[in-house]
């Protein structure tokens, strides 16, 4: 059990989030804790059991948001609707 125990610590402590923008619009989190932009995407280290997170996309005046874009390794690629991570069930 504690060796289960020290690979799911392991694997948490390596887990990196980033959100990239692309130009016409930003990203934030419901909390205000994260707003990332096109020329500072966030980079979000998560390191234990408690990360929980919902990330909306805020187009700029005269830009629509279609939805997240799918890529290798993504979270909520392909959803129209806002992102929510959490690693409440870990």
């Amino acid at each position: 059990m504690r060796f289960i125990i020290l690979i799911l610590m392991l694997a948490l402590s390596a887990c990196k989030l980033t959100v990239e923008v692309p130009y016409g619009g930003t990203v934030a989190s419901t909390s205000g804790t994260y707003l990332c932009e096109v020329d500072s995407p966030c980079v979000i280290d998560v390191y234990d059991t408690y990360f929980d997170e919902t990330f909306v996309a805020q187009p700029s005046t005269g830009y629509e948001f279609k939805g997240w874009r799918s890529r290798d390794k993504g979270m909520c690629g392909g959803k129209t609707v806002d992102c929510a991570l959490s690693t409440a069930n870990f």
